[in-house]
């Protein structure tokens, strides 16, 4: 018991600073490294920012397919739209049209 009283006596500041040093260096590597570590919240980060890019890039294409959808709409279409449309999906002409055929 003597020797451990005087261990404790002589070293007991040194191994408690040491305690302290490895429990700081374990709970900074992991706050830096761990799960939801500084690096993994970087890369969240940037993946929230990347999504909210393509968010808006295709908020504002469907904005335009919308806009499109309405002017073909026949309560108040664009009838030039329409009749180009027609005549590129079903491959229809109107009789005014002057076809011009080409070899492939």
């Amino acid at each position: 018991m003597t020797v451990i009283r005087h261990l404790l006596r002589h070293w007991g500041h040194s191994l408690s600073a040491f305690v302290v040093a490895g429990l700081c260096a374990y709970f900074g590597f992991h706050l830096i490294t761990g799960d939801r570590g500084v690096v993994v919240l970087w890369g969240l980060r940037q993946e929230e920012a990347r999504l909210d890019h393509k968010l808006t890039q295709v908020q504002a294409e469907r904005k335009a397919l919308a806009h499109h959808v309405d002017l073909m709409r026949p309560e108040h279409g664009d009838p030039d739209l329409i009749g180009e449309r027609v005549r590129t999906e079903l491959g229809f002409a109107h009789k005014d049209d002057l076809i011009i055929f080409r070899k492939k």
